[in-house]
């Protein structure tokens, strides 16, 4: 069913999708350095990917809450 719904959806908008698995399973959970507060602090895994840019966007496994949301975008567009 993921399969068919992202096939209409790279037809509709003639795009390319690639869905990756991070290398060592670190989903990036929390801080690698620092705190959700600091604005110095760094994230590995999957959701360092997303906020360094590697990554354009990811079906999220996080919960929204205020300090992810200090770091990444819930909002649909």
């Amino acid at each position: 069913m993921f399969q068919d719904f992202i096939d209409i959806v790279t037809a509709m908008f003639n795009m390319t999708f690639t869905c990756n698995n991070d290398p060592l399973g670190d989903w990036g959970t929390t801080p690698k350095t620092g705190s959700w507060y600091d604005k110095n602090a760094t994230f590995s895994g999957v959701l360092g990917r997303v906020i360094n840019g590697e990554y354009d966007v990811s079906v999220h496994a996080w919960f929204q809450n205020q300090e992810r949301s200090l770091w990444l975008d819930f909002h649909y567009k």
